[in-house]
């Protein structure tokens, strides 16, 4: 047993485990013969921290698998009905039961081993749990809930007294119509501020704490809007055609810095309030900005967050004066909010290294310290605070996806699949009957695999993101893809023992297309000078070809070598045939919408493929034969469609989004 490495040895055989499953297993050990409930586990492994307790069922379940044990007549983890789990094995056991298989040559060497080993994995155990170990709460934070699960509640901003918030209320996450509420944090009363009429956004409060100012935005438009909080009387600073995002306040309150979204983009742009007729100035910043900047303490700089094309996150300072901007940190994979903590430090809530924390970073030394574990599936943005406060009230988002499926009743239970979390981007082997799914219900992003009522982890590769896996023609194996800070790294997985094959990094974001018939390469579409781009993989040794311009969407081998492809300048399916005859199949003119990889499949003589018009959502069948084209079946219009594929009948596997729940978190020490 290797505690600090997170390893289990059993039978000559090394298992990996998670770093919350080793701590309940060195918990129960530590509590040998005790019998220890969910709720004393859940509390002193992660103090003050909204972990639930199926975090503690999952690592109970994960570990009997490992260690062979039945629930039933148990060895090692015995279950006490309505009170909790019990440790029975015996440490001081015999050579054929323990944990630990020495490899000595007599049997008392073997029995001493034991013991001592035993005896110092209790140990390491114990100054695990008790030392080493995050416990979600690196400098004892606790937490709070200021608002329930029964309002969608976000951008909350603390009043200058740390004696208020107000915040955003809206019924759902579509906040289409929301209101400004005033909560008491001594009372906790509510009070409404604005009528339901509009979409409020960005409150955030003067310095004196005299006035809000917020954004009112309808169809027509945004407003910036300061409100008298005295003399409950409001004034309309600006009017924008442009839609707002997002609004800060300097410390002076002569300035207001925008994010607007403007042809899909998102731009930064400065508002001088003292200005007669306030005219807004672009900021040329990188990539694409989005989420809330904030100001630094003098107010000369401001603090903002770019995201690259590939997902990955980078926070930038703009000199307000000189009008540049200076990279802080590329250290995060994605980060979802900001704030500041001291005149030359931040609070960060991103992901890093496969973990989703609040962070601090020091601007000076640029050391980074983790603060505050996210639980599972929990996504912490919106955060607010004040200078040298060292508390926080932030926004707790809770994200379900569900799988769903179209067609004939494939083999697997969509129910017993989808958790309370996010599970998305299924594919579906037929000839194995086993459906393969991304799912971050253990805190990451992982692979996990579904064959009827059974659902394990394939993976332990703890991914900010996992694009969309595809299987080969054969169904033995599969590829994916993870988006790392600057690279793709395309993981070939054998699934008939779940091992890596093979691994090949890129230095840009990809869209896994197909397999060869062979096996032999993986197709993939690349972004390259604004247009998209087909390339070939070898799946031995990693080399790539670029074989087709300007093209993406579909690269699917037919029976006889041949190729099709989307003509992404004329919207059209194309077919090269192994001699390399080039023909034009379809025309996919714009009526059917923005189509994307993954949306369209070619099976015998006919083209399925999904169109969005209207707010409605179908899939389609082109006959080659025919040449005709009729509407296949209805889909949800909020259906992302991951799979088009064919057993007896034609199916379609699609994610579903559930409403998310948003609440928000006092955090202090």
């Amino acid at each position: 047993m290797l505690p600090t490495h997170n390893k289990l040895m059993l039978n000559n055989k090394e298992f990996k485990v998670e770093p919350k499953i080793m701590q309940v297993l060195c918990y129960l050990m530590a509590h040998q013969g005790e019998v220890v409930s969910r709720q004393n586990i859940a509390q002193d492994l992660w103090p003050e921290s909204i972990t639930g307790l199926e975090v503690v069922t999952r690592a109970v379940f994960e570990l009997r698998k490992i260690l062979k044990d039945d629930a039933k007549k148990p060895r090692f983890i015995e279950t006490i009905s309505r009170k909790g789990y019990c440790f029975i094995h015996d440490i001081e056991a015999s050579e054929h039961q323990t944990l630990l298989k020495p490899n000595t040559s007599s049997l008392a060497s073997r029995k001493l081993l034991v013991l001592i080993t035993a005896f110092v994995s209790i140990l390491v155990c114990a100054f695990i749990i008790f030392f080493l170990l995050p416990k979600n709460n690196e400098r004892d934070f606790q937490s709070s809930l200021l608002t329930h699960t029964g309002i969608y509640a976000d951008m909350p901003a603390i009043s200058p007294d740390w004696k208020q918030i107000v915040f955003v209320k809206s019924n759902s996450d579509k906040r289409l119509i929301s209101q400004l509420i005033l909560l008491d944090l001594t009372t906790q009363k509510q009070k409404i501020i604005t009528a339901q009429d509009a979409h409020y956004r960005s409150p955030a409060w003067g310095k004196s704490g005299r006035n809000w100012f917020y954004l009112r935005c309808t169809s027509e438009g945004c407003g910036v809007i300061k409100h008298n909080i005295i003399n409950d009387t409001k004034q309309t600073l600006f009017k924008s055609k442009y839609k707002i995002f997002s609004m800060v306040v300097s410390p002076d309150q002569k300035s207001l810095m925008l994010v607007i979204r403007d042809k899909g983009l998102y731009k930064l742009a400065q508002l001088t309030t003292s200005d007669e007729k306030p005219v807004l100035a672009f900021i040329n910043a990188p990539d694409n900005s989005n989420g809330k900047p904030i100001y630094s303490a003098d107010g000369r700089s401001l603090y903002f967050v770019s995201w690259v094309r590939g997902g990955t996150s980078h926070l930038y300072r703009y000199d307000i004066a000189d009008k540049n901007y200076h990279l802080v940190s590329d250290e995060f994979n994605n980060i979802l909010g900001i704030a500041l903590k001291t005149e030359n430090s931040l609070w960060i809530s991103g992901r890093r290294h496969g973990v989703l924390a609040i962070w601090s970073l020091n601007l000076n030394s640029h050391a980074l310290q983790k603060e505050f574990n996210a639980s599972p599936g929990e996504f912490i943005t919106d955060m607010t605070t004040s200078v040298e406060a060292e508390r926080l009230i932030y926004r707790s988002v809770k994200r379900n996806n569900n799988i769903e499926y179209f067609g004939e009743q494939l083999a697997i239970n969509v129910d017993g699949i989808n958790s309370a979390l996010i599970d998305m981007n299924a594919v579906y082997s037929e000839f194995n009957k086993v459906l393969y799914f991304i799912s971050n219900r253990t805190g990451a992003y992982e692979i996990w695999r579904s064959s009827g009522k059974q659902v394990e982890k394939v993976t332990n590769i703890q991914a900010n993101k996992i694009e969309r896996p595809i299987l080969s023609k054969k169904q033995n194996k599969l590829a994916y893809a993870i988006r790392n800070k600057k690279t793709t790294e395309i993981n070939l997985l054998d699934l008939k023992d779940n091992t890596l094959i093979k691994q090949f990094k890129l230095p840009h974001k990809v869209f896994l297309l197909s397999w060869s018939n062979d096996g032999a390469f993986i197709y993939f579409s690349a972004f390259e000078n604004k247009k998209y781009n087909i390339f070939k993989l070898d799946t031995e040794t990693g080399e790539q070809e670029k074989i087709l311009l300007n093209s993406g969407l579909i690269a699917q081998e037919s029976d006889d070598g041949g190729l099709y492809y989307g003509d992404m300048a004329n919207r059209q399916l194309m077919f090269k045939s192994s001699q390399g005859e080039v023909k034009i199949l379809f025309k996919l003119d714009e009526s059917y919408g923005n189509l994307m990889p993954h949306l369209i499949k070619v099976i015998g003589e006919n083209v399925y493929f999904v169109s969005k018009k209207d707010n409605l959502q179908q899939l389609n069948v082109y006959s080659f034969k025919d040449k005709t084209t009729r509407k296949y079946a209805d889909l949800p219009k909020d259906a992302f469609v991951s799979h088009i594929g064919k057993a007896e009948q034609v199916f379609v596997v699609y994610d579903l989004h559930i409403n998310d729940e948003s609440q928000l978190v006092y955090l202090q020490q």
